[in-house]
């Protein structure tokens, strides 16, 4: 690769957008299948996007994505992504009856889901996946902003900061039991707040937001935080610095 991290600087668009074409032209199988997830309110846009930028880069690695946008709690979204993960590990083929490991990137809330199937998983009898990690891109780890205001949405109300549902996800970083948590954000992202991104005891990796556009419901097109993702699935450098 052309770029790393050794600079301890963040890459510019255009060399990302670079460093993503080369990726493309140069397609090599991934460390592991990966899930793509959604976030609130979003048809399946972000996911499906994503899901194609990774197929691209990827060789003869299966990739699945999903929305959430019609279910209406958690547990739905839970029960959606173990959905996913069946298809997932079907695509993959015979696996000798152990878990099938994967790694999955989550925009927004679909981080959240991420780690709620990686608790699932872990606690199952028969687990059919297991998380390695999770990428998650504005993820309201430590709840959001937004999620504070009145609403009767159950999804919304459990990523209020210190909610149950959270308090359950952070009980898993606690004990160990939790898959490795990368986290990405931008600069200027009112909805959840740059500070709510990061998982307890990690940070998240920041980049600054473009002019126009949204801190928030943009960072899943981030051709930063996409090719520091696509890099990491491809066993390669990482792009962008490690969080201070």
């Amino acid at each position: 690769p052309a770029m790393d991290a050794s600079a301890d600087v963040t890459p510019s668009l255009d060399a990302a957008a670079d460093d993503l074409a080369r990726m493309q032209r140069n397609p090599r199988p991934l460390a592991r299948p990966v899930l793509v997830f959604s976030g609130w309110g979003d048809p399946g846009v972000v996911s499906l996007r994503t899901a194609s930028r990774v197929r691209a880069v990827a060789l003869d690695t299966p990739v699945e994505a999903r929305q959430f946008l019609t279910r209406w709690t958690m547990d739905d979204c839970l029960a959606a992504a173990r959905e996913a993960a069946a298809r997932l590990v079907a695509a993959a083929g015979p696996d000798a009856g152990e878990p099938l490991e994967i790694d999955i990137i989550g925009k927004s809330m679909g981080g959240l889901v991420a780690r709620e199937l990686a608790r699932d998983q872990a606690a199952a009898e028969r687990p059919i996946v297991r998380v390695v990690r999770v990428f998650s891109i504005a993820s309201p780890h430590r709840g959001a902003r937004l999620a504070t205001l009145p609403t009767v949405d159950p999804k919304v109300v459990d990523m209020r900061p210190g909610s149950a549902f959270l308090q359950r996800l952070d009980a898993e970083i606690a004990a160990g039991r939790a898959p490795e948590i990368i986290a990405y954000t931008r600069t200027g992202d009112w909805m959840v707040g740059e500070e709510n991104t990061a998982p307890i005891g990690g940070d998240a990796r920041v980049v600054p937001r473009p002019p126009l556009e949204s801190g928030h419901l943009h960072a899943g097109g981030d051709p930063r935080i996409l090719a520091d993702i696509l890099r990491r699935l491809r066993g390669e450098p990482p792009l962008l610095p490690e969080p201070r």
